[in-house]
């Protein structure tokens, strides 16, 4: 799995990995498109305050908004290896490994999709909601 951002670089955050810039003001709105191109049916764009993606051998990466700096903190810092200033990484190639689903909560209905293999999933985009007093 790889995390990657497009723009700043992931800081160290304790107990978490951050971005660099930007805000998140409480939410984020979820894409997952499949690699048979059907996607993961109704539900999306998917809005909650966090994400779960599962991995194939039980690990857990929750992005999720937290603290007065409005600071998007992914989980497990210590599972995660920070590859390049954008990038994050779980597993490695040729581990076998392969995220299983995804679920979106807190943000009304809960939302997941689940992934029968590896070739099933293209690419999942998690993006943080815009912020409210910049939308007019």
């Amino acid at each position: 799995m790889t995390v990657t951002l497009d723009t700043g670089e992931w800081n160290d955050d304790g107990d978490a990995w951050s971005p660099s810039t930007g805000e998140n003001p409480g939410g984020f709105i979820v894409t997952v498109e499949s690699a048979t191109g059907s996607g993961c049916g109704p539900g999306q764009p998917a809005e909650g305050k966090a994400v779960d993606v599962l991995y194939s051998d039980g690990t857990v990466v929750t992005f999720k908004a937290a603290g007065l700096n409005k600071k998007t903190k992914v989980r497990p810092k210590t599972d995660l290896r920070k590859v390049s200033p954008p990038v994050l990484e779980y597993g490695r190639a040729g581990d076998k490994g392969y995220i299983t689903g995804i679920e979106v909560t807190g943000g009304g209905t809960p939302w997941k999709c689940q992934f029968a293999n590896r070739d099933a999933l293209s690419v999942i985009n998690i993006t943080p909601m815009p912020n409210k007093r910049s939308a007019q």
